[in-house]
């Protein structure tokens, strides 16, 4: 966590300086359980988000979510300051940091983070006939 720590600790966009602020260090991915969007209960995202993450504690994760591939916590805010991308749902003080890019500008992206120093893990969905709410599998790609 202190890796990470130090890479948050010399961001300077606005936007990540204020995405930082809500990030925790409690678990690999900075999510704090208490803000809108930050469940790590069992059968969430988040928590399968956790679990990858824990594999590859070094790395920017991005997981696929339909036609996006999208980061929370401490990987959002290094994909808003090093990819120069928006955080989903603004600004808002109230749920944890979100960001990502349609799949067309996942190339960008990596070659944006990569070009800072950072290493990409990504994460794909499994694609098939699904349910719309059911929950879909997903692997480390590569």
């Amino acid at each position: 966590m202190q890796w990470w720590k130090e890479r948050l600790q010399i961001c300077r966009k606005p936007s990540t300086v204020h995405l930082v602020s809500r990030i925790v260090y409690s678990n690999l991915l900075g999510v704090d359980v208490n803000l809108k969007n930050g469940s790590l209960k069992e059968g969430s995202l988040n928590l399968e988000i956790l679990q990858f993450k824990s594999k590859f504690p070094r790395e920017v994760l991005l997981c696929r979510v339909g036609d996006f591939y999208e980061a929370i916590g401490i990987d959002a805010c290094i994909l808003v300051e090093y990819a120069g991308l928006n955080p989903f749902g603004g600004l808002r003080s109230d749920s944890i940091p979100r960001a990502g890019c349609p799949v067309m500008n996942l190339r960008q992206t990596l070659d944006d983070l990569t070009r800072n120093g950072f290493s990409v893990c990504i994460v794909e969905e499994v694609q098939g006939p699904t349910q719309a709410r059911c929950r879909k599998s997903r692997f480390i790609s590569g």
